[in-house]
């Protein structure tokens, strides 16, 4: 399930951007995708370490796919979005990067 979940995340991120607050509350896939969440809370969380943080933080700013850091890392894509939004990481340079080479 958790490729499925990747998928789904890519594909919003496809149809809305990588900005949560835009994605609309009513699209189907975030539904399913918090459904999941609630029936598998403890899965795939992980407290990441200084040193991980900050391998972390170098691959965002390099422009890495958020997909593949989290496969790296094993952590959920929920978490990295919260690790972003909690301000632990920054994605400012990566979609900066992606913007510039017209992926968002």
């Amino acid at each position: 399930m958790t490729d499925s979940i990747l998928k789904m995340v890519q594909a919003i991120e496809a149809d809305y951007g990588t900005d949560y607050t835009l994605w609309p509350e009513n699209d189907i896939r975030l539904k399913k995708i918090h459904e999941w969440y609630i029936n598998h809370p403890d899965k795939q969380k992980k407290n990441l370490s200084e040193t991980d943080i900050l391998r972390i933080q170098e691959l965002l700013d390099t422009q890495m796919q958020k997909k593949k850091i989290c496969e790296m890392f094993e952590i959920s894509p929920g978490k990295l979005i919260r690790d972003i939004k909690m301000g632990i990481l920054d994605d400012t340079k990566w979609k900066a990067g992606k913007e510039t080479n017209n992926e968002l």
